[in-house]
């Protein structure tokens, strides 16, 4: 399960699995179970599955994630638009 932190108390954002997940910008994003990739739409709790599959990810400080696959290839994602 996945929380947020809303100023007082913790908020549930999904019930899942994710083995990475990584913040910025309030962009979300998460490795969920068979290496797929996730985006939470800022402002909303609803998840996107991005195209790819990943085992680790950063986000840089535009909100953009990078992700390494299981092969060692890194490659960044820019989204949904």
């Amino acid at each position: 399960t996945i929380y947020r932190w809303a100023g007082k108390d913790w908020h549930k954002l999904a019930t899942g699995r994710a083995s990475d997940i990584g913040a910025s910008d309030g962009k979300v994003w998460v490795i969920g179970g068979s290496d797929t990739i996730w985006n939470l739409i800022k402002g909303s709790e609803k998840w996107v599955r991005i195209t790819g599959r990943g085992v680790n990810l950063a986000v840089d400080g535009k909100g953009l994630p990078w992700i390494a696959a299981s092969n060692g290839t890194l490659w960044q994602n820019h989204g949904p638009r």
